[in-house]
């Protein structure tokens, strides 16, 4: 995820948001609700997908089902395809279809592996 970071970054300008003055807080509430339904959206069918499709899950979602009981410390161990492909369907395209500003965009991305680790425990 690293080098897609860093790709992004060279790839497509402004999709990290620069530093500035931030919008309205009610405009800012709107796009972050937007951004997390795309977000979540999106994540929900590549997650699913991994789950039905025989050949995704074998060769690349059961890893990360490897323990009997999720736990939060599995939540990140996963094939590598797995986690590059939900970040490019969750995050990126969320961002650029609700582009979010810096704050907001910074704290979506904690709120986030939050979510995950939550949900894992």
């Amino acid at each position: 995820q690293f080098l897609l970071n860093i790709g992004l970054y060279y790839a497509l300008p402004g999709y990290y948001p620069a530093a500035g003055t931030a919008a309205p807080w009610h405009e800012r509430v709107l796009r972050l609700l937007g951004n997390h339904y795309i977000l979540s959206f999106g994540m929900y069918w590549m997650h699913r997908s991994l789950h039905v499709v025989p050949w995704l899950w074998e060769h690349f979602h059961s890893y990360h089902h490897w323990a009997r009981h999720p736990l939060s410390r599995n939540t990140y161990q996963d094939h590598w395809l797995d986690n590059f492909a939900n970040a490019v369907v969750g995050h990126c395209w969320a961002q650029i279809l609700c582009p979010l500003d810096r704050g907001s965009f910074w704290f979506s991305h904690i709120f986030r592996i939050f979510e995950s680790l939550e949900k894992h425990s």
